[in-house]
């Protein structure tokens, strides 16, 4: 008889912890409090761009007429005549107002609309 009050005694403790357990969650399924982190990538400040027919380099805002061969970080080369040669050895002259950001992502122009009279 003492052996089956152990062992329904240590049942019924292990049941109780057990259940306190099961009600806690999970450490990795909690919500941090921090902010998450901006996911939408911010203007870079370093880039080259046609201007008025020239390429003009832009390096932390300030800007110079691009005179060598701008090289970006994804291999792609952009020339002073404004033609920009891939990696895979494709070619593409920029527009009026075509980018280059330093990482080699290529942003066209923005067309603005004409105002009807």
């Amino acid at each position: 008889m003492k052996n089956l009050m152990k062992l329904l005694f240590i049942c019924i403790f292990s049941s109780a912890f057990s259940a306190a357990n099961a009600q806690a969650p999970a450490k990795d399924t909690v919500k941090s409090k921090t902010e998450p982190t901006q996911t939408t990538p911010t203007k870079d400040k370093d880039y080259v761009i046609m201007k008025k027919g020239a390429m003009v380099a832009v390096k932390n805002g300030e800007e110079a007429n691009l005179l060598t061969t701008y090289q970006c970080t994804n291999g792609d080369k952009v020339s002073a005549t404004g033609v920009v040669t891939m990696t895979d050895g494709t070619t593409r002259t920029l527009k009026e107002g075509d980018k280059v950001y330093r990482d080699g992502r290529l942003e066209a122009a923005k067309v603005k609309p004409e105002k009807s009279k």
